[in-house]
């Protein structure tokens, strides 16, 4: 299946309730989303989850917005996303981590600019580490995703500490 994580991340949201696109857009803008799609490919994924059986949809007219698609799963779409579900939970796909490449060519820098761009890093990652933790426990406990990227988060931090240590 094409973008299983996209297609597992939208029916995922619309297994919990119902939604539209606007909604599922405005999920992907909250910090902790492990995943990010941009609005035109939420809407052609939604289209294609429908074509596909995954989805219904109805037009909801409220007073005086515009009207929106509602997308609601279907028997078929649950069942293809407890299977999806399974599959990637049991799998370890292999990530693109753009940031490992540039780590790997961080020794063709002079020493002194290392620890300037690492502490960089370091400061961004502890500065994003307290947008999530504002996030209350129960969400976090509730949403391993979040707990994962909140636990991956402070590795960094430890990690990039230590780096600095030994590189000044």
């Amino acid at each position: 299946m094409k973008n299983t994580d996209e297609r597992l991340f939208i029916l995922g949201i619309i297994s919990a309730h119902q939604a539209h696109g606007y909604q599922i857009t405005e999920a992907l803008n909250a910090p902790w989303m492990p995943i990010k799609i941009d609005k035109a490919k939420v809407y052609r994924i939604l289209n294609a989850l429908e074509k596909d059986g995954y989805l219904n949809s109805v037009t909801e007219k409220k007073e005086n917005y515009p009207p929106r698609q509602v997308y609601s799963i279907t028997e078929i779409g649950k069942t293809e996303f407890i299977k999806t579900l399974k599959e990637r939970l049991t799998t370890r796909a292999a990530t693109h981590l753009p940031d490992a490449v540039s780590l790997n060519f961080l020794g063709m820098l002079p020493p002194a600019e290392q620890v300037d761009l690492l502490k960089q890093r370091l400061q961004k990652a502890i500065e994003k580490l307290k947008e999530l933790d504002s996030i209350d426990l129960e969400t976090r406990k509730n949403h391993l995703g979040i707990d994962y990227l909140f636990s991956q988060l402070e590795f960094e931090i430890n990690w990039l500490k230590q780096l600095t240590k030994t590189k000044e």
